[in-house]
């Protein structure tokens, strides 16, 4: 049995964190078994999952050096001192999204005596861009496994380097519209008959452009009264969006559900899918909603290998309105649902079952 570490900060419900879960509950855990290195110490949303599969979760210690930049020398030396202390590791997958993150990561793996790394980019953009795009030009001395969700992503973190893309690929019969897991969600957020249910799904952060969300949906109460918006997800970002939503006097209007393990059936309850990222590697959720067959208002710096549905509309964040987003979203949530989201998704290889062929097959040669 091959045992493959994923490294990430966390395992909270998330796209690249959603991601890893869907391969790994489906992948042959007779020949292959995933275990974890989180960077952060805490209970993450699946760690119970990950442990009945099998799994084991490891904790990097935080680095003892505390003076600035200095402290990343430390990370490198911690994460030496992790490989060297379990040698059983020789094929680590690291999940990344900024390039100084990821060189930290590789040296540290590189000094432990690591055989096998795969770096995996998960976005197409990152805080400190211009920093990002200095240090992108050292990876190519590495060798490395390059895999990426998207082009946008692998391009955004390799370069020119040569890189594969993996589809993130989702258990897509659970996702399929259903009446009964519709009227039995609605009944639990109070969404009455008449109301319009707009959804969003994200963290809590400034990537996901929470502000913005809500200074559209009360744009859209000023046209159309009859609307509500549920927000799943958690993050450092969530006090402050919740204090925003009460001075914008939405509080009646806005429900904070927090994470869920019940996304396909809160899809069926919803009636537009709002999806305004700053920037995404993919945007996992944006499948998992057209093979709901649900209407899509997004930004236009979603990739384009997401967008599968005639009716997604995407909208840019510079150059249309508040009002322009608001009526979208409106003519969207009136759009009757069509049916062959589940056959697009399957289609467009994003099935789990094609992406778990890639990523066992990657496993197994490298």
């Amino acid at each position: 049995m091959k045992r493959i570490l994923h490294v990430v900060s966390c395992m909270d419900r998330a796209g690249q964190e959603s991601l890893i879960m869907n391969f790994y509950r489906n992948i042959d855990r007779d020949k292959i078994q995933f275990d974890f290195l989180c960077t952060v110490e805490k209970k993450g949303d699946y760690d119970d999952e990950i442990k009945a599969l099998g799994g084991k979760i490891h904790y990097l210690p935080e680095s003892s050096i505390r003076i600035p930049h200095l402290h990343n020398i430390g990370t490198i030396l911690d994460y030496k001192s992790f490989f060297k202390s379990y040698p059983e590791y020789q094929i680590v997958h690291f999940h990344n999204y900024h390039a100084f993150s990821v060189l930290i990561q590789v040296m540290g793996a590189k000094f432990g005596k690591v055989n096998d790394i795969i770096v995996h980019s998960h976005n197409n953009n990152a805080p400190n861009p211009k920093f990002h795009n200095i240090i992108r030009p050292i990876l190519k001395y590495f060798k490395l496994t390059r895999l990426a969700c998207s082009l946008s992503a692998g391009k955004w973190m390799f370069g020119n380097s040569s890189f594969k893309v993996i589809k993130n690929g989702i258990e897509s019969d659970k996702y399929i519209f259903n009446s009964a897991h519709r009227l039995d969600k609605r009944n639990e957020f109070k969404i009455s008959e008449k109301d319009k249910l707009i959804c969003h799904i994200g963290r809590f952060n400034y990537q996901k452009n929470h502000k913005f969300i809500l200074s559209v949906f009360k744009e859209v109460l000023s046209i159309d009264d009859n609307y509500k918006l549920l927000l799943i997800g958690k993050g450092e970002l969530e006090n402050e969006i919740r204090e925003l939503s009460s001075s914008l006097g939405l509080c009646d209007k806005v429900i904070f559900a927090g994470t869920r393990d019940d996304i396909p059936k809160i899809l069926s309850a919803s009636d537009v899918f709002f999806f305004p990222s700053l920037f995404e590697g993919l945007g996992i959720v944006m499948i998992e909603a057209q093979a709901n067959n649900l209407p899509i208002v997004c930004s236009d710096v979603i990739p384009n290998e997401a967008i599968l549905s005639n009716d997604v509309s995407q909208l840019s964040l510079t150059e249309n309105s508040v009002t322009d987003w608001a009526n979208a979203l409106i003519k969207q949530a009136n759009t009757k649902r069509n049916s062959n989201g589940l056959l697009l998704v399957r289609q467009s290889g994003f099935d789990i079952f094609n992406s778990i062929k890639e990523i066992t097959s990657l496993y197994k040669n490298v």
